[in-house]
């Protein structure tokens, strides 16, 4: 039975929620544009910071019925759910895409006005993007990976020793990547060279484009790459 794993819970499979619909908003986009005098048109600057389009969150709406067929049940079930995420932050997993996550703040509703089945409703205020299941630096998971268009992209712990080229594979999105070393490295890309300092860093000048970006790291240690992909 189709459902929604909410953190570490399954809507089916842990409460019996049969889902009857969904709906996963589009986040809006965050314009910017200044009117000009003396012209038709308007500048158009909502790229100009980052050279991307930003968006506000998204809202993620499920429906489901519970067969209850007693009140007292279904106030059990009710406070159950409610207790475990009403307020809380979690990660969202559709199983029509198990590859991907939402993260944001649920909120919990329900109505019963028989003694059968009741209503029960759970909204998230979601970040505006969905990201992989996997990051670049979690152990790689199988489950809902796509052997057609996934890339498998494993940027934990690499040991450099002296020198290390490697070749980052980026998102649809550009992406300010993280990295964390055990000691200080630098990092080259093209024509430019970037200290890393030990610990975690990012540096906003630093940006993974989608598709291969060769890089080479310079140094003794580990660095770790976190990118976390990011889509509509």
């Amino acid at each position: 039975m189709l459902g929604v794993k909410i953190g570490d819970k399954h809507t089916y499979q842990d409460w019996g929620l049969r889902l009857l619909s969904y709906s996963i908003g589009m986040p809006e986009p965050q314009t910017k544009t200044i009117e000009v005098p003396g012209m038709s048109s308007v500048l158009d600057l909502t790229e100009a910071l980052t050279g991307t389009v930003p968006y506000k969150r998204r809202t993620l709406s499920f429906t489901f019925s519970l067969r209850d067929l007693r009140y007292e049940k279904w106030q059990s079930v009710y406070s159950e759910i409610a207790n475990y995420c009403h307020g809380q932050r979690m990660r969202i997993v559709l199983d029509t895409d198990p590859g991907y996550y939402y993260d944001g703040r649920c909120t919990v509703s329900s109505s019963k006005d028989n003694n059968v089945v009741s209503d029960v409703s759970i909204s998230v205020d979601a970040e505006p993007f969905k990201h992989e299941l996997s990051s670049t630096v979690e152990p790689w998971q199988w489950d809902g990976f796509n052997f057609i268009t996934g890339v498998i992209r494993d940027y934990g712990d690499t040991q450099v020793n002296g020198s290390k080229s490697m070749t980052l594979v980026g998102f649809s999105r550009p992406e300010v990547p993280t990295f964390t070393c055990s000691a200080a490295m630098q990092l080259t890309i093209g024509s430019k060279t970037y200290s890393l300092p030990a610990g975690e860093f990012q540096n906003s000048d630093i940006i993974i484009p989608s598709g291969e970006t060769p890089i080479t790291l310079t140094g003794t240690g580990t660095v770790s790459i976190l990118l976390k992909g990011d889509y509509l």
